[in-house]
């Protein structure tokens, strides 16, 4: 069990986003909905709605100089509405971990 925490904690931190300028490249945005989700309680099947809320998402690419063999920096991240909206693809933002 204390192996499997430590492998994703390890993927966790290794799934970071580095600081730096990053160019949009992709938007994604999903609209809210319920799903069904059944599941048995003694002999009884319970069915009740799980709600999703919407969500924005978008993909940024690194703008490194020095990428080795062409392999580029892509990372997925959630972003408010409002940021979704005021940005556009190909714009370049900088990026900073407020964790660091």
């Amino acid at each position: 069990m204390i192996k499997k925490i430590l492998i994703i904690f390890i993927l966790f931190i290794n799934c970071s986003i580095p600081n730096g300028e990053y160019k949009i490249i992709n938007k994604e945005y999903h609209p809210s909905y319920y799903m069904p989700i059944s599941q048995m309680c003694g002999k009884i099947m319970i069915t009740h709605m799980q709600y999703y809320p919407e969500s924005y998402k978008i993909q940024l690419l690194l703008i490194d100089d020095c990428n080795i063999n062409n392999k580029s920096k892509k990372y997925w991240i959630s972003v408010t509405k409002e940021y979704y909206n005021s940005h556009n693809i190909n714009n370049i933002i900088k990026y900073e971990n407020k964790h660091d």
